[in-house]
């Protein structure tokens, strides 16, 4: 059970990511629960995939996990992003798959539902929580907070059919993205929300998760240097001042460095730019290249960008995390330019380690 003072980023179960998650201290490690999305499966060479069936891409997303967050602590894991009607090649449910697979490395999973899943996903999430004995976590949408008194009839359904009570059960609202959204509003809403779901104290824990990183950063001029609004954290910190009014106060989650609707690009067809994104109290710094297949530099733009950065007052050093250490060293050329995953871990990474450390130093007004 954990407090507002706690963090739950939603991960989308990448290689970069997993490396990111894996080059963490304990400190950090141990304030932290992250939310895997399992991914689907790579976009990237479509004739092999046609012939790997879904549990061997679990097998290896799982084994990854494990190598990158071990077996000491839990984490909720959900399959977010894949289709409901898929199946593995005898037939079973993903769910059943990936649990048993979790299980088998000894990884602290907790299953993740929502009231939009179908009756074959709750009935596999039911069989995990009993053989599992760590609860569940139930994610709720923006179309799931239009009414209190739907949402707490839709509430006790769910947890009658998973036969679980409240205090095994983790609450998380996921409001996705806020772009163009009107915090003040956002916030009030919430409150009301929060204040009128029954026996709210219950819930083993609740945790409020929603993103302000842009779809795309195309608005963005290549070799410039740009700010974007943290506008997930503002939403958490006015939620935090008016905590007095509020029955329980959240703790925070995020969608790290990406849009929470990312998918996988495939490089054949779309040339992303070189950029370097760089978390702060309030926003991102955004250092912006040009196409990574058509600049002459291509990869090797970010020695240049990560000379910028470290140039910059707002750079933390390179002690503060393993990715400020990457830039520093990017920017010296003592290390190569990296490849895009490379840079998912390093911004992921300072990412991580930053808005760990601000929340757990954050205070009630």
């Amino acid at each position: 059970m954990f407090d507002y003072n706690h963090y739950v980023p939603i991960l989308k179960g990448k290689s970069g990511e997993f490396d990111a998650i894996k080059n963490l201290p304990n400190e950090i490690r141990e304030n932290i629960t992250p939310l895997i999305d399992i991914p689907r499966v790579s976009l990237k060479y479509p004739q092999k995939i046609q012939k790997e069936p879904l549990e061997a891409h679990f097998e290896k997303v799982i084994n990854k996990l494990y190598k990158a967050w071990g077996t000491d602590l839990p984490l909720f894991v959900d399959i977010f992003d894949i289709n409901p009607s898929a199946r593995t090649s005898i037939g079973g449910h993903p769910i059943d798959c990936i649990f048993k697979l979790l299980k088998k490395s000894a990884i602290q999973g907790i299953p993740t539902t929502g009231l939009d899943r179908d009756s074959e996903y709750n009935a596999a999430i039911k069989k995990v929580i009993f053989n599992d004995r760590r609860g569940a976590c139930i994610r709720l949408l923006n179309d799931d907070l239009l009414s209190v008194d739907e949402l707490n009839d839709d509430l006790d359904k769910i947890l009658k059919l998973l036969e679980v009570s409240r205090r095994y059960v983790h609450l998380l609202f996921d409001l996705r993205s806020l772009q163009n959204a009107d915090n003040d509003r956002v916030a009030k809403k919430l409150i009301r929300i929060i204040n009128g779901i029954k026996d709210i104290s219950r819930w083993k824990t609740l945790t409020l998760a929603a993103s302000g990183f842009p779809e795309s950063l195309s608005d963005i001029s290549p070799d410039k240097t740009s700010k974007i609004k943290r506008t997930e954290h503002d939403l958490w910190e006015l939620i935090l001042s008016m905590s007095k009014i509020i029955k329980r106060v959240p703790s925070f989650g995020d969608y790290g460095v990406v849009h929470p609707d990312f998918v996988e690009i495939d490089p054949r067809i779309i040339h992303p730019s070189a950029k370097i994104r760089y978390t702060l109290d309030d926003h991102w710094l955004v250092l912006k290249g040009r196409s990574l297949r058509k600049h002459p530099d291509k990869y090797k733009q970010y020695h240049s960008l990560a000379q910028k950065l470290i140039s910059r007052k707002e750079f933390m050093g390179k002690s503060f995390s393993l990715g400020d250490d990457y830039i520093a060293k990017c920017a010296n050329k003592k290390v190569t330019s990296g490849s895009l995953q490379t840079w998912v871990k390093v911004d992921t990474n300072h990412h991580l380690t930053f808005v760990t450390q601000q929340v757990a130093n954050t205070v009630l007004s």
